[in-house]
């Protein structure tokens, strides 16, 4: 397998996987008592979103849950990511916050929004995630 089909089928493994993790949060959205799971999982969702973008363009993803270091890295590629940095930058803390004690726990707003901003990333990666030319259809 040649490199661009590595790096197209690495992108699609990062979208299954953030495929889990919005079906999870949207899910659960509406359940107050959730609201942390929620979070922790539309984090993952658009950190795995980023993650995707940057192994189609050929650079390997940081272990890092830094929504704002990826989506940097992501921008140095495609000036397009510039609208979602302002965006999914404070989703960062929703990695590890909410699963742990005696951290702010997130509100049921706090949750639907980054349930929005996540579905929003979701919905666009695939926009930026194209295969090779010679690639069998889907």
């Amino acid at each position: 397998m040649d490199k661009a089909h590595a790096e197209y089928l690495g992108a699609q493994q990062w979208m299954r996987y953030a495929t889990e993790d919005i079906a999870l949060a949207e899910r659960i959205v509406d359940e107050e008592e959730f609201a942390g799971s929620v979070c922790f999982h539309a984090q993952q969702c658009a950190e795995k979103c980023l993650k995707a973008f940057l192994t189609i363009r050929g650079v390997e993803a940081e272990l890092t849950h830094d929504l704002g270091k990826l989506c940097r890295q992501c921008l140095a590629l495609d000036e397009v990511f510039d609208i979602w940095l302002p965006k999914i930058a404070g989703m960062s803390r929703y990695a590890v916050e909410p699963r742990y004690p005696f951290q702010d726990y997130p509100s049921i707003e706090q949750s639907r929004e980054a349930v929005q901003t996540a579905r929003e990333l979701y919905d666009f990666t695939p926009t930026r995630i194209t295969p090779p030319d010679d690639a069998p259809p889907q």
